[in-house]
């Protein structure tokens, strides 16, 4: 980004790349939602609701490692009690 800066270039192929990844974790995002929540489900015997209710109560400064400190602060952060915070049931697959 910086050659395109000094370079006076066109910043379009940046946004561009910006855009497309932006794109892709959203994919990700309801990927891991589709199949992963309904796996976790099955393995811990608990609802969703239960789920957000348990990453809710952990304190993350009980969390060595910081990056899982981190992931766990951001869960966190978008499920701040003054905002609405919910696992929606996934609605068929997402492949066709």
């Amino acid at each position: 980004m910086l050659e395109v800066v000094t370079a006076d270039a066109s910043v379009e192929p940046v946004v561009v790349r910006i855009e497309r990844l932006a794109i892709d974790c959203g994919e990700l995002a309801v990927e891991l939602h589709v199949f992963a929540l309904g796996e976790l489900e099955r393995e811990t015997g608990m609802t969703r609701a239960q789920m957000v209710e348990r990453i809710m109560s952990v304190d993350p400064t009980t969390v060595k490692n910081l990056r899982d400190r981190e992931r766990l602060e951001s869960i966190q952060a978008v499920g701040d009690p003054g905002l609405p915070f919910t696992l929606p049931e996934p609605q068929g697959d997402c492949n066709t």
